[in-house]
């Protein structure tokens, strides 16, 4: 805190988006901190938070958090787009960098706390153009193009493995792992019965569970290798396979092919548990990440930082796939 006046309210701001990696851990800080809320009310003082990041489906996981929104529109320059296209999303970010430092200046946050990508860079470079102090949370063992070039200018690099701190030109850099969400951890931390859980989420008693996550947006690589194997894997196995919203509908008519086509018992069919994606409820219900890995006998997952200190959390035994 030793960064901070303390003759006024406290403002901070956090920045993120793009995806749920981006944001998970954004909202698990955000809520630690506001435990602090009563704290500083006791010494007559505000603490505020506010968040500008990309105007995307990662809003839906922090919007209901107690945080003042600046949702911003942004458009990376790709190749597979045409030229006008491109065009048009240097007019939108323009339009976005200005409303970004409007904000900004109007709110004026005594600190910033970023997780990298593309969402970010706006905020991160007027917070260095106000010298706002920032602190950047870095989830991946290689880090991303954002993170690495804007954790220079940060008061703190925290990171998640410690191989990280390799890439980053800063000598104030604090090996803290990837925070887990507090509903997560409270239900690991509850006593429950595995086999009462399968009942009550509608499993059969007599197979393995496989959990199978492709992150918040899906991985179709892996979603094609699940339908690959599903004829041969359904016959002994039942499968929880989160797939993303934008996957979700693709992936059950060919779902459905597939065990019309290929299954050699259609009834197996019934052991497949298509989910467009796991929530962080504390009820349980299949479609919760916590209880669907608290029941799962393997997870197959995308390698990314959120899902391995997941799985590391309950530690289940995994098949880990990294992007290319």
């Amino acid at each position: 805190m030793k960064f901070f006046k303390s003759d006024k309210k406290m403002k901070i701001l956090f920045t993120g988006g793009d995806s749920g990696g981006h944001v998970f851990p954004l909202v698990s800080v955000l809520k630690e901190m506001q435990k602090f809320l009563k704290d500083f009310n006791a010494k007559g003082m505000d603490l505020e938070f506010y968040y500008i990041g990309s105007n995307d489906f990662t809003l839906e996981y922090i919007k209901d958090q107690n945080i003042n929104l600046y949702p911003l529109s942004m458009n990376r320059w790709k190749k597979s787009k045409n030229f006008f296209q491109n065009v048009l999303g240097i007019f939108v970010n323009f339009v976005s960098f200005v409303k970004a430092y409007i904000k900004m200046l109007l709110v004026m946050p005594d600190a910033i706390f970023a997780k990298g990508s593309f969402a970010s860079v706006m905020v991160l470079v007027i917070g260095i153009v106000f010298r706002i102090p920032i602190f950047v949370h870095e989830s991946d063992a290689v880090p991303g193009f954002v993170n690495q070039i804007f954790g220079k200018f940060a008061k703190i690099v925290f990171i998640s493995f410690e191989n990280s701190a390799k890439y980053f030109n800063n000598k104030n850099i604090e090996l803290v792992g990837n925070p887990i969400d507090e509903n997560l951890k409270q239900v690991l931390n509850a006593n429950y019965n595995t086999e009462d859980l399968k009942k009550q989420m509608g499993l059969d008693m007599e197979r393995k569970v496989v959990l199978v996550l492709g992150g918040s947006q899906g991985a179709k690589t892996i979603n094609n290798l699940i339908l690959d194997v599903l004829p041969e894997a359904l016959q002994k196995y039942q499968i929880i396979h989160q797939v993303g919203d934008s996957n979700y509908e693709d992936m059950r008519r060919q779902a459905d092919v597939t065990v019309k086509e290929f299954l050699e018992n259609r009834s197996d069919g019934k052991h497949y548990h298509l989910l467009p994606f796991l929530n962080h409820s504390i009820t349980p219900a299949i479609n919760s990440l916590a209880f669907a890995m608290m029941v799962s006998d393997i997870v197959v997952s995308r390698a990314g930082s959120g899902g391995i200190f997941e799985i590391a959390a309950f530690k289940k035994p995994s098949i880990l796939i990294p992007l290319p």
